[in-house]
């Protein structure tokens, strides 16, 4: 839960329930000034770039089902300013995804090649137990 949200003046940030709902929570709010977009400048760009990664991923009508992929992408693609991804700045190591277990140098590789080194790297995979599994 985060301790400080920073949010514009709209109805849905100035309304008693999310004034309690963050009360509940220990957030405290702060509101940018009104009529003052360049405050929220790294959102708008953000929502600016999420919308447009959105529109080239969509084949359909429902964007729900491509957003997790399309966030998965935006975490772990490299930042030029940050030199790694936002990702990596959280967990402290780049994740992997599905193209990083598929060698981009194995072009003229035969497919069954491919796939057993697909298997070799998947076989290595380990579950990782969660703290609370099991208990309720």
């Amino acid at each position: 839960v985060p301790t400080h949200i920073t949010s514009d003046r709209g109805v849905q940030f100035t309304s008693d329930l999310w004034t309690e709902i963050s009360n509940v929570f220990g957030s405290k709010l702060h509101q940018t000034t009104a009529y003052h977009p360049q405050a929220n400048g790294i959102v708008e760009r953000f929502h600016r770039h999420l919308k447009n990664a959105l529109k080239a991923r969509m084949k359909g009508n429902n964007w729900a089902e491509e957003l997790p992929w399309v966030l998965l992408g935006i975490r772990t693609s490299a930042k030029e300013d940050l030199s790694c991804s936002s990702a990596e700045l959280v967990y402290g190591y780049p994740l992997s995804v599905p193209r990083d277990f598929i060698d981009p140098t194995g072009h003229n590789q035969q497919p069954s090649t491919l796939l057993d080194r697909l298997r070799q790297k998947v076989g290595k995979f380990r579950p990782v137990p969660t703290s609370r599994h099991g208990k309720d």
